[in-house]
């Protein structure tokens, strides 16, 4: 079943995000150099340049891969790392919602 809702919710990122900083801070990753420097770059895929640039269709999805560790008991010997995706097409207030987070691993480590 489609999500109307939800696909639009993913066009914040080619629509929605006001693309200027407000007071000369960055409001949104959107805004920020890099991000805008690849909207003029072609695709690089393994050692083939592609046609089209990055961000260019509304369908392409910005994502970000993130760990963290902690130490679930209290002597630190062991720790846990999780492994997070964030979606940056949702709006700030929707993609660091738990529902919208994408937990993909967790991998313990100890002695």
């Amino acid at each position: 079943m489609l999500n109307c809702a939800y696909a639009t919710h993913l066009q914040y990122h080619a629509d929605e995000h006001a693309k200027t900083c407000q007071n000369g801070m960055t409001m949104d990753i959107f805004n920020r150099l890099h991000y805008r420097l690849l909207l003029g770059e072609r695709v690089v895929a393994g050692d083939q340049r592609l046609a089209h640039h990055y961000f260019s269709d509304h369908c392409d999805i910005a994502l970000s891969f993130t760990t963290d560790s902690f130490a679930p008991f209290k002597k630190w010997k062991q720790t846990a790392w999780i492994l997070l995706v964030f979606n940056y097409n949702l709006p700030p207030d929707q993609r660091f919602q738990q529902d919208n987070i994408l937990c993909v691993g967790v991998k313990g480590q100890g002695p």
